[in-house]
């Protein structure tokens, strides 16, 4: 399958953003701030969160690797999630997000791409988490 130009800039600044990610994965005071900015980013462009209903799965997923619930992903997925979430609640990135209709197309991309690459690690997050909800409605 051909990509586009935004498809390419896109994988290209979700790879840019992964040592930064890994160092923010590490920090708990660093992944606490990405967790209350994504908050703001949301509340402040609720389309977002219309258009992309995974953003939440992914915060889910990252608070339950850090919390050593979930570990059953590659770090290398974890990374390439908060890659994508920290580009998401800055500004200025490739197409700033103040620029009206626009700003929030490369925000758009970068989280599309990394939902392809982290599909199945989502589709089997889904699956334990609702494994887990069933056991604790059984106890």
């Amino acid at each position: 399958m051909k990509k586009s130009l935004l498809d390419k800039q896109a994988f290209a600044q979700l790879e840019k953003g992964f040592s930064n990610a890994e160092k923010v994965l590490n920090d708990g005071n660093k992944i606490n701030n990405l967790f209350s900015n994504l908050n703001k980013k949301l509340q402040s462009y609720p389309k977002i969160a219309e258009k992309v209903a995974n953003i939440p799965v992914l915060i889910e997923m990252v608070k339950a690797y850090v919390s050593k619930k979930y570990t059953k992903i590659p770090v290398k997925s974890i990374i390439a999630i908060v890659s994508a979430l920290i580009y998401l609640v800055v500004p200025t990135d490739l197409i700033p997000d103040f620029i009206p209709g626009i700003g929030l197309v490369d925000d758009f991309a970068v989280l599309r791409i990394c939902i392809e690459l982290v599909n199945m690690d989502i589709i089997e997050f889904k699956k334990w988490r609702e494994s887990n909800l069933i056991s604790a409605v059984k106890e």
